[in-house]
């Protein structure tokens, strides 16, 4: 057979990247077609000259390859309405206006959808009993994997925060690693401003609360990005430098990391989702609750696995009320299916 070797995925996530190739021998062709439907583009071709293909109505056409027997593309799909549409591609190798070789493959493109089902008035808690009903009802009515952001917008009652544990852990490592870090300013003056500068930016990261606005969030960025650039320079120069600021870092972390008690809800969250194929990207988030009736708003953000923006999804408002106060995971208001 002329051609030795087709390769085409079967199925793709919409917006996703795909690689495609023919190998052939002996097929003396004037030119070669390829029909690309309208929901896939072409985003690059190997093995041809820069210019030496040109698109058309059905796709594109060349005349001659560099190397004789490949031909290489990478093809893209666009983000589609429809949740799953399968579209074929074929390629013709032409002489004198007759087909003499044709192959082609059919590709499944898929993208996820997140379907909120059911949302309660009022959810009740029990955090003693681990007990949290009714929960919102919402599933991955899609193919493919679906990241979901879960945030609390302005108006309402409850907040999102991270756990109580976490900013236990943040303060308490930033206080022994200023501990740590002013013996090595004794020990190291010439450096006195670069580890203070460190530290001023790592207080405002872990200890301060989130940033209050996008601007001061880039300008806190951008500082620690100087100031890291400028000590990784004088560790490449100074090692006794660079071994005593790893290590003051280093026994902060260890000794603090008896405050962190979040990999009990790691392991919950995943048995929890299941196959339901969606993933939150913070799944260790909370909500304070009390045996006060709040107000939760909540809105939800969806991506997918090649980053896709999807419609930002409004649930309707809702009461939470806890037989006691404390923290809730977000995860737990959920019944994936």
């Amino acid at each position: 057979m002329p051609v030795e070797s087709f390769f085409l995925p079967n199925e793709s996530l919409q917006g996703e990247e795909i690689p495609a190739h023919i190998i052939w021998k002996d097929i003396p062709f004037t030119f070669i077609k390829a029909e690309i439907p309208p929901r896939l583009e072409v985003k690059n071709v190997f093995n041809v000259k820069e210019g030496g293909w040109k698109k058309d109505s059905f796709g594109f056409h060349l005349k001659e390859v560099e190397v004789d027997g490949y031909l290489g593309m990478v093809l893209k799909s666009r983000k589609l309405d429809a949740k799953t549409f399968d579209v074929w591609v074929n390629f013709s190798f032409v002489k004198e206006d007759k087909v003499i070789e044709r192959v082609g493959g059919k590709v499944h493109l898929f993208r996820p959808e997140i379907v909120v089902e059911k949302v309660p008035s009022l959810i009740e808690v029990n955090l003693e009993r681990n007990f949290v009903s009714p929960r919102i009802k919402m599933r991955n009515s899609g193919e493919g994997t679906a990241l979901v952001m879960i945030r609390t917008p302005k108006g309402s009652q409850i907040k999102e925060a991270l756990p109580q544990s976490i900013q236990d852990f943040r303060e308490q490592y930033y206080k022994d690693l200023e501990e740590n870090l002013e013996s090595v300013k004794e020990d190291f003056p010439e450096h006195f401003d670069t580890i203070s500068r460190f530290l001023r930016i790592t207080h405002d990261s872990l200890v301060k609360a989130q940033t209050k606005t996008k601007k001061k969030y880039l300008s806190n960025y951008k500082e620690m990005e100087r100031v890291l650039k400028k000590m990784f320079r004088i560790f490449e120069t100074d090692e006794d430098f660079s071994r005593a600021c790893i290590e003051a870092l280093g026994a902060a972390y260890i000794k603090n990391l008896k405050l962190l008690n979040v990999f009990d809800d790691f392991l919950n969250y995943f048995n929890s989702i299941s196959e339901s194929r969606i993933l939150i990207a913070d799944p260790i988030s909370v909500l304070p609750i009390s045996d006060e009736p709040k107000e939760l708003r909540m809105e939800i953000m969806t991506t997918d696995l090649v980053l896709s923006k999807y419609p930002t999804i409004k649930i309707p408002k809702m009461k939470v009320v806890g037989s006691e106060s404390g923290e809730l995971p977000v995860y737990r208001l959920f019944e994936w299916r």
